[in-house]
């Protein structure tokens, strides 16, 4: 999740209980299918979005999601729907990130925890997710993917 997150940060999570669903926007701790490994990305997409898939990031209807990384000319990889219950993850360096362009949206059982507090070291406390990250996160589509 790098340039988000750096080594030896330590992070405050937030299981997802009580009725607090995942949001768009959200950083989280989720398992990989097929591994069950650990992963900490971003959701960027959920429920009834299109999603396609290019290796510099992706569309989500229409709009580009590449984190200050401009919109490709080259043709998508792949395109996905994210189903009721469902979710679309990315990492914050998509380049060099193995997330839902791999292995498609996730179900929402597999997201355990909103990752939502930069704890440690404090120098660098912060928070994440859809308010924590300033960076720019979008462009307007053009109609060319």
């Amino acid at each position: 999740m790098a340039p988000t997150l750096r080594p030896g940060e330590i992070v405050l999570a937030d299981r997802y209980s009580r009725g607090r669903q995942p949001q768009v926007g959200d950083v989280v701790l989720a398992r990989a299918p097929g591994t069950g490994l650990a992963i900490i990305k971003r959701i960027v997409a959920g429920p009834g979005h299109e999603v396609v898939g290019h290796p510099s990031g992706c569309w989500v209807n229409g709009q580009w999601r590449g984190n200050g990384i401009e919109p490709p000319s080259g043709p998508p990889v792949d395109s996905h729907h994210c189903g009721p219950g469902q979710f679309f993850l990315m990492g914050d360096d998509p380049s060099h990130s193995t997330d839902s362009r791999s292995f498609g949206p996730l179900d929402a059982s597999a997201i355990e925890a909103r990752l939502w507090l930069v704890a440690w070291p404090p120098a660098r406390l912060r928070p994440l997710g859809s308010g924590g990250d300033q960076r720019p996160r979008s462009h307007q589509r053009t109609g060319q993917v």
